[in-house]
């Protein structure tokens, strides 16, 4: 090897060190220059998955409480019956006793637990479960689109879902001051145009319902909600389309959505400058489970919801 080879070849070596040397030291000054931000896109899910593992444990905890209060019954007549046979067995013939006296009419070990009184084909009563339940809007504006949602909301609904347009009824209320859009100072300037102080309820009355499809084997629908819609202090009547389904845990899923012009309502049309402003209308949705109450007006252990995040 010739010594202009021998040199390039060293030179080649020392410049290859003079480069890993580089590369190590800004490697060693990244911590200090870059601030890495990971999000879990899961948090939204497991904080739902956590509210409906909630709703089951409260379902669980009032089957128990029904199963308690069914076996304290049972027990007691059990009692009375074995109460009422013994004076008619003379002690001698116990064992050889072939025909019993039979138990006192009615049920008897029978258990009504409320996680099974739900039918898709009979009248019934249903309680809004808020913490797994969000109402909210779609808007745009002249700079860029925005969207305010919240939790805080209650309602009912009494129909038989297999024939709803025959009887419905219910309601949907919101308070209008926990509708978040995520910017303070939007949020302020929304309840004000809403003059919340005066108005803190957005209710919807449901009137009546037009079915499209029912199927009872699936447990699904679909059609159309009529009623009135109540907001900054005026009643208009509001149609909304939507769709349901009943859960594995015999929950009722109901979402739709529906246009609302804010001038209908009174409502000024939020404006800066003259130049920058919302369009009058915006997309109303909803997004709902209910808990069966079956026929009766017991309600389940209260849900409080969960707060405003």
């Amino acid at each position: 090897m010739s010594a202009s080879s021998k040199y390039l070849s060293g030179f080649g070596f020392l410049s290859l060190l003079a480069m890993t040397a580089v590369g190590l030291g800004s490697l060693s000054m990244l911590p200090d220059r870059i601030e890495i931000t990971l999000q879990d896109s899961s948090a939204s899910s497991d904080a739902d998955g956590l509210e409906l593992l909630r709703d089951e444990f409260q379902q669980l905890r009032a089957d128990l409480s029904s199963l308690s209060t069914a076996l304290k019954v049972n027990m007691l007549a059990l009692r009375e019956s074995l109460a009422e046979r013994a004076p008619a067995m003379p002690a001698p013939q116990l064992a050889a006793q072939d025909d019993p006296v039979p138990p006192r009419s009615g049920k008897f070990l029978a258990f009504d637990l409320p996680s099974e009184d739900f039918h898709f084909d009979r009248l019934q009563s249903f309680r809004l479960i808020p913490s797994l339940s969000r109402v909210g809007f779609d808007a745009k504006s002249t700079l860029h689109d925005f969207s305010g949602a919240t939790k805080r909301v209650r309602g009912d609904l009494r129909t038989n879902l297999s024939r709803a347009d025959r009887a419905c009824s219910g309601s949907i209320k919101v308070q209008a001051k926990t509708l978040s859009t995520g910017l303070e100072s939007r949020d302020a300037e929304m309840y004000a145009h809403l003059a919340t102080d005066l108005y803190p309820d957005i209710e919807f009355v449901i009137q009546s319902c037009k079915v499209e499809h029912a199927d009872t084997s699936d447990m699904t629908l679909a059609g159309e909600i009529s009623g009135r819609m109540s907001i900054h202090g005026q009643s208009k009547p509001f149609e909304m389309r939507v769709t349901g389904r009943v859960d594995s845990s015999r929950r009722l899923q109901v979402v739709g959505e529906a246009g609302l012009k804010m001038s209908d309502f009174g409502i000024e049309v939020p404006t800066q400058l003259g130049v920058i402003g919302m369009e009058d209308e915006v997309k109303i949705w909803i997004s709902l489970r209910f808990r069966s109450l079956g026929g009766k007006s017991e309600t389940l252990p209260e849900d409080k919801g969960s707060p405003l995040k």
